[in-house]
């Protein structure tokens, strides 16, 4: 097909493409993003928690607290 409306469909398959490219790229940098951030959540969940780091009992733990 030739004349002005194949020109059309050209224009707008390069636009669709260029669009669900720029769309592809984006969801991939949110998905890093949150990736990223869900480990660094972790991380100061994890090393912010006291009762990690000591593993005594619950008792022992609130005992030495109040002494």
């Amino acid at each position: 097909m030739k004349g002005p409306l194949s020109e059309i469909s050209l224009a707008l398959e390069e636009m669709i493409d260029g669009s669900a490219d720029l769309q592809a790229d984006v969801l991939r940098r949110v998905a890093g993003w949150m990736s990223d951030g869900y480990d660094q959540a972790a991380q100061r969940d994890v090393e912010g928690a006291r009762d990690w780091r000591n593993l005594t009992t619950k008792e022992e733990r609130y005992a030495s607290a109040h002494s």
